[in-house]
């Protein structure tokens, strides 16, 4: 239960100030349940990876992280090269979002075994990692 709202208060505090300001420049899947996001900002790289299988939910932060040739799939192309806006937590939820520009998010949903991540543009899901979930359909915008 480390993916709880107080868990992710302190995480996103810490995350903001690497983050705001970056740009996204990849999102890839290399592995069936895990998601990869590269940002940079001022020649800093920085990696978010983050496993949402059904046993268990984890974010970690890589130093570095090298792409595999093979069974490797991009995601979210919609939102390459978006600036990073903000980041917030959503209130009483385990669930967190990554504001990028041109009114577009990507939210990240910490429900155990329904976790997901969500592009969403204009307060509407138009991507989602795991197809089989009704996550699109989620408007994140209610839930603050």
């Amino acid at each position: 239960m480390h993916l709880n709202f107080y868990f992710l208060v302190q995480l996103i505090s810490e995350l903001k100030p690497l983050l705001q300001g970056s740009w996204l420049l990849e999102a890839f899947t290399q592995e069936k349940d895990e998601v990869v996001f590269a940002f940079a900002k001022k020649g800093e790289d920085f990696y978010l990876k983050f496993q949402l299988g059904s046993g268990i939910q984890f974010l970690s932060f890589p130093a570095q992280f090298h792409r595999a040739r093979r069974n490797s799939k991009d995601l979210f192309a919609a939102a390459m090269e978006m600036q990073v806006i903000d980041l917030f937590v959503t209130p009483q939820d385990r669930s967190f979002g990554i504001v990028l520009e041109n009114d577009m998010l990507l939210f990240f949903k910490c429900h155990g075994s329904k976790s997901n991540v969500v592009l969403c543009q204009h307060g509407k899901g138009v991507e989602q990692f795991h197809k089989s979930y009704p996550d699109l359909t989620l408007n994140p915008e209610s839930l603050a």
